[in-house]
C-alpha cells in the first residue's frame, strides 16, 4: 500500500509538470577548425581563418596556442640546461640547438600573438588577455637574463639569417627604400613636366600680348 502511495505521488508530480532537474553539465570548450591550431600555419593564413571565429572560440584557442608554446618553450629550456652540462664543441652543438629551437619558437609566438590580436578586436577580456601577454614578456626576458653571451649570439646569428627574421627585415628595409627611390624620381620628373608646361605658358601669353597689341 505504501508503494503504491509512492507511485500515486510521482505520477501526479510529473502531471503538475514538476521534474527533477537535471544534472549540471560541464561546459565544453567551443571545436575549432584543426587548421588554426597547426604549428605550422603562417601568420598570413592563421590571420584569414580567424576571421570567421568567435569571441569564445578565440579564447579556447588562445589557451591551445599557450599550450603549444610553453611545450616548446620546455624545450628550450631543456636545451639550455644541457649547454650549462657540456663544454668545447658540444657545447656548441648544443648553443646552436637552442637557437633553432628559439627561432621555432619565434614563429609560433607570432601565431600567438595573432590569435590574441584577434581576440582583442573582437571585444575579449583585456584582462585576460594582458595576462597571455605577460606570458610571452615573461619567458622572453628571463632567458634573455639567464642565457650565456655565446648563447645569446648564435640565437641573433640564427635569427640574421632566417628567411622570417632578418632576411625579412631586410627584404621590407629594400622594398621600402625602393618605393621613396621611386617616388623621389616620379617627384623629380613631375617638375620638370611642371617646369617645361609653365615656360611654355609663359612664352604663350607673350605672343598673345604682342598679337593684340
Amino acid at each position: 500500500m505504501k508503494r503504491l502511495h509512492v507511485v500515486l505521488v510521482l505520477v501526479a508530480m510529473l502531471s503538475f509538470g514538476f521534474v527533477l532537474p537535471a544534472p549540471a553539465q560541464e561546459e565544453t570548450a567551443p571545436a575549432l577548425p584543426p587548421q588554426v591550431l597547426s604549428p605550422g600555419i603562417s601568420v598570413d593564413e592563421l590571420t584569414l581563418r580567424l576571421i570567421p571565429l568567435t569571441q569564445e572560440e578565440l579564447a579556447a584557442a588562445a589557451a591551445e596556442w599557450l599550450a603549444i608554446v610553453k611545450a616548446k618553450t620546455q624545450e628550450v629550456v631543456d636545451a639550455q640546461i644541457a649547454v650549462a652540462a657540456l663544454e668545447g664543441e658540444a657545447a656548441d652543438a648544443a648553443r646552436e640547438r637552442v637557437a633553432a629551437l628559439a627561432l621555432e619558437r619565434k614563429s609560433l609566438f607570432d601565431n600567438y600573438s595573432t590569435v590574441l590580436d584577434s581576440w582583442g578586436k573582437k571585444g575579449g577580456d583585456a584582462a585576460a588577455i594582458g595576462a597571455f601577454r605577460a606570458y610571452r614578456s615573461a619567458i622572453v626576458a628571463e632567458e634573455t637574463r639567464t642565457a650565456d653571451a655565446e648563447t645569446l649570439a648564435k640565437q641573433v646569428l640564427a635569427w640574421a639569417t632566417a628567411r622570417e627574421g632578418g632576411v625579412q627585415l631586410l627584404i621590407d628595409v629594400g622594398v621600402i627604400a625602393a618605393s621613396l627611390l621611386g617616388l623621389l624620381l616620379v617627384a623629380r620628373m613631375f617638375r620638370r613636366f611642371v617646369f617645361r608646361v609653365a615656360g611654355r605658358a609663359r612664352n604663350l601669353s607673350k605672343l598673345l600680348q604682342v598679337f593684340i597689341a
